[in-house]
């Protein structure tokens, strides 16, 4: 488990460089497929290294493109990694994330680490591995069925993701620093396009596509919507949000052409004026990653939308931003992934586990008109549990739905039983069609009856997995209900209605009121 992966790192690094700590540090990012959510996830690392590791020269070493991310003054070198580091000394500790195990000695042949006296830590998708000084590795294995969670947001506003049977939680994934100048930038171009003080929701129509995965297969590029289809889900979001604006952007790659015709087409199409594309604001650094995360980081922007989960789901994570991405549904092309030895889709397995992230999965092969309006619908559920009033949107009478929220707080994680009891309580109280958003358990089902032959039945399916004496389909059964849209409506809900006396003790029985 990772939480054991991190015990062993504190032990060994610690053995390295003045005071007991590695002194140089560099973190490896290399890889064949450059999904900005993996960059993001593996920043847990960074995060703990610095923690660790106070006054060390921590280097950084991935695409250029994501490395502008964290150009802030934390780190020492920016280093393309297509350009394999070389220094002068080695160092006392590399870092190597990715999707799939690599060969440390393949690191040290480039020069990055001495033949002997350091320490390498590689850690993938399904496991770590752990060389301290040269000596035989330390292995670990991770659980794989979500892999966000393996490195989990942990924003500012909750508490670390805790793993079942894992003695350390990792302190979360690591958000960019900004200057005073940079954040000036960013408020004084959205003021000169949106006039007033009106919010502003971000909706982000891209998708990875050939240029940016160096790739063409369809699993990789070919779960985009087309323009029209956006310009129908945000016409609805016009009409449902009279007293927003909306910005259609997203970070680009130089040369996407692609993703930036997308934008400029689905700005046209909504034609509205209260409708403006990243163009609009005639400025280049806005294009680029970091000047992205500057935009999406504003006070004035409060959520975002769209169908990629990169810079519209995870960067909104790491910046504490309420976001929802459309991802696709569990349909035949998915199941065929699914029973394939090799790298599988499915959209819960990108779900992430932040409580400000939500997903909409949508069947691809329906992509109708009404289809796309209930994403619509369904962000607007999410938005107004963090944003709105709770009580004319999503509930009828909020003090109905106190009880049960204390029940599923006080249940959650040792009764799960009695906590998604609790839950379906909630979902009986929500109007419609906020309840059909957070009724969906179709996916979750689908996974678990492809995989362990449980009956599909939505929510008591996840229910059926819970209970049962395997311990691996109970293990599935209560990441899939903790990754749910469902259960971050209970949580956040009772964080907005905190105990009246002794907030956040997860004991608390009192009263609930309203946060002001």
């Amino acid at each position: 488990m990772i939480g054991s992966a991190l015990v062993n790192i504190r032990a060994t690094a610690r053995q390295g460089g003045p005071s007991g700590r590695a002194a140089r540090i560099l973190w490896l990012h290399c890889t064949d497929r450059w999904y900005f959510g993996d960059f993001l996830r593996h920043s847990v690392w960074l995060r703990s290294l610095i923690q660790e590791n106070p006054g060390a020269t921590i280097d950084l070493a991935s695409h250029p493109d994501y490395l502008a991310l964290y150009a802030d003054g934390r780190f020492g070198q920016l280093l393309d990694v297509r350009d394999p580091p070389n220094p002068c000394d080695p160092y006392d500790l590399v870092v190597a994330p990715g999707p799939f195990e690599i060969d440390p000695d393949s690191i040290m042949s480039n020069g990055v680490l001495a033949p002997s006296g350091s320490t390498s830590l590689i850690t993938w998708d399904r496991g770590w591995s752990l060389r301290p000084h040269g000596a035989s590795a330390i292995r670990g294995n991770k659980d794989d069925l979500n892999y966000f969670r393996a490195a989990h947001p942990g924003s500012a506003s909750e508490k670390p993701l805790q793993l079942w049977n894992d003695e350390v939680s990792l302190p979360g994934w690591l958000p960019p620093l900004f200057t005073s100048q940079e954040r000036a930038c960013v408020e004084e171009a959205l003021a000169r396009r949106f006039s007033g003080d009106a919010p502003v929701i971000v909706y982000n129509p891209t998708a990875s596509n050939v240029f940016t995965r160096d790739t063409d297969v369809p699993k990789e590029v070919g779960n985009s919507l087309i323009a029209r289809e956006h310009v129908v889900v945000l016409s609805r979001l016009i009409d449902l949000f009279p007293g927003h604006q909306f910005l259609v952007a997203a970070a680009l790659k130089d040369g996407d052409d692609v993703n930036a015709e997308m934008i400029s087409a689905v700005c046209t199409g909504a034609d509205s004026p209260r409708v403006a594309s990243l163009f609009d604001l005639e400025h280049r650094d806005f294009h680029g990653l970091r000047g992205f995360a500057g935009l999406l980081a504003s006070p004035r922007i409060c959520s975002s939308v769209g169908s990629g989960t990169g810079t519209n789901t995870h960067l909104a994570a790491v910046l504490d931003v309420p976001s929802l991405s459309v991802e696709r549904g569990a349909d035949a092309a998915m199941l065929k992934n699914w029973s394939s030895n090799g790298f599988q889709m499915g959209s819960f397995r990108w779900r992430n586990p932040a409580v400000c992230a939500a997903v909409h999965t949508l069947d691809w092969s329906n992509r109708n008109d009404a289809a796309l309006e209930e994403v619509a619908l369904s962000f607007l559920a999410h938005h107004s549990l963090h944003h709105g009033d709770t009580r004319s949107t999503l509930f009828a009478d909020l003090r109905s739905v106190t009880p049960p929220i204390v029940r599923f707080h006080e249940s959650w994680p040792e009764q799960p039983l009695a906590a998604t009891t609790a839950a379906r309580e909630v979902l009986a109280l929500l109007r419609s069609p906020a309840r059909r958003y957070y009724e969906d358990f179709s996916d979750e089902a689908t996974y678990l009856s492809f995989r362990y032959g449980l009956r599909p039945q939505g929510l008591a399916t996840v229910t059926e997995a819970i209970s049962s004496g395997d311990d691996e389909v109970r293990r599935t059964g209560l990441q899939l209900f903790q990754d749910s849209n469902l259960h971050k409506l209970a949580t956040h809900l009772y964080r907005v209605l905190r105990p009246a006396d002794g907030a956040g003790d997860k004991r608390t029985t009192g009263h609930l009121v309203a946060h002001r």
